[in-house]
């Protein structure tokens, strides 16, 4: 979810399943409709426009809380939803980094975490290089957040 943050701070836009990977993330998490309209609003807004975001992404975004389309209250993706995914073409960054990115643009990804310990970076490094994408992502969270 970093990288795809990271990627609408700097853009100002998510393509379609970026938005939709982050916008179902950030409702499991617990924000409501309104907060997540006044949000994705913040950063889309910047680049296409106030009046366009009314009326070409604010619809996907009450279509996830079930108040729009066919009113289905959709759930965040799992991690196993997210490695299956197809891998994001030129300028999408939805997916799973760790089975998507390549070795070296993996070293970048990971050298954005300061606080990262060389011994630490190696080991989700050997598990990526082990297909284990799920066991990279948690092993990163439990390295960057120690206390």
């Amino acid at each position: 979810m970093y990288n795809l943050y990271k990627a609408l701070l700097t853009n100002h836009h998510l393509k379609h399943y970026g938005r939709l990977q982050l916008g179902l993330f950030l409702k499991g998490l617990g924000l409501t409709m309104e907060e997540s309209l006044k949000f994705w609003k913040s950063e889309l807004a910047r680049k296409v426009g106030g009046d366009k975001f009314e009326k070409e992404y604010a619809y996907g975004i009450r279509h996830n809380y079930g108040k729009e389309g066919k009113r289905a209250d959709y759930l965040p993706w799992s991690c196993t939803k997210i490695i299956n995914l197809t891998p994001p073409g030129t300028g999408e960054y939805h997916g799973c980094p760790f089975k998507s990115f390549s070795l070296q643009n993996m070293e970048t990804f990971l050298g954005r975490y300061g606080n990262l310990h060389p011994k630490d970076r190696d080991e989700v490094l050997k598990k990526k290089s082990q297909f284990q994408y799920q066991i990279c992502c948690l092993r990163l969270f439990e390295y960057t957040h120690k206390n």
